[in-house]
Formats: structure tokens, C-alpha cells, sequence
């Protein structure tokens, strides 16, 4: 059972588009303010302004990461069903394995007892 990783990577496409889009906002923010010999009043508009495009950010920055931990939910699901697939054909091999080591020895023996 194979690890579907062609929609995982489909899904984190736009994710890391919107992450990279929010790194440049987050940048252009960080610039001081435009004018700082603005009157008070001025800079309290560009302060107001810069706050609530910073709130929009961490919302945005919020919608991101819970994106990305559905994401990562739903991998580590695929990651223990594939592990617990893989524990079932390991268990269902050891016990061939087994019986034909003991079928072996019984045709062994058989063959030694026949001479």
C-alpha cells in the first residue's frame, strides 16, 4: 500500500504559495513608517492601518498553519495505516517462512528415514 504523496503535494502547493505570499506582506511591514515628520494624527492613521494589516496576516498566517497541520494529520494517518500494512505482510511472511522450514525438516527427516 503506497503512500499517496501525488495529493499531499497538490494540496501543499497553494500552502506554500500563501506562506511565501505572507513572507513578502510580512516583509513590506516590517519597512518603517512613510513619513515620521507626519503630524501625530497622521501617524496614528498609518499606525492603525499597519495594525490591522498585521491582524490580517496572522489571520491569514492562523488559516496556514492549521492547513498545514490537517495536512500533516492526514499524512502521519497514511504513514501508520502503510506501517501497520506493512507489520501484517511481515507477520503473514514470518509464519510462511516458518511452516516452510518445518515442512522442510519434515521432508529432511522423511528423506534420512527412507535411506
Amino acid at each position: 500500500m503506497p503512500i499517496q504523496l501525488v495529493p499531499i503535494l497538490k494540496a501543499l502547493t497553494p500552502l506554500v504559495s500563501s506562506a511565501g505570499g505572507l513572507y513578502l506582506e510580512w516583509r513590506k511591514q516590517r519597512k518603517p513608517l512613510d513619513d515620521t515628520q507626519a503630524p501625530p494624527e497622521q501617524q496614528l492613521i498609518q499606525l492603525r492601518q499597519r495594525l490591522s494589516r498585521l491582524e490580517e496576516l496572522s489571520a491569514a498566517d492562523a488559516e496556514v498553519v492549521a492547513q498545514l497541520a490537517e495536512q500533516l494529520r492526514n499524512t502521519a494517518e497514511q504513514l501508520q495505516n502503510h506501517a501497520s500494512a506493512t507489520d501484517r505482510k511481515l507477520r503473514r511472511l514470518s509464519l510462511l517462512v516458518l511452516a516452510l522450514l518445518l515442512l522442510n525438516l519434515v521432508l529432511v527427516g522423511m528423506v534420512v528415514m527412507t535411506q
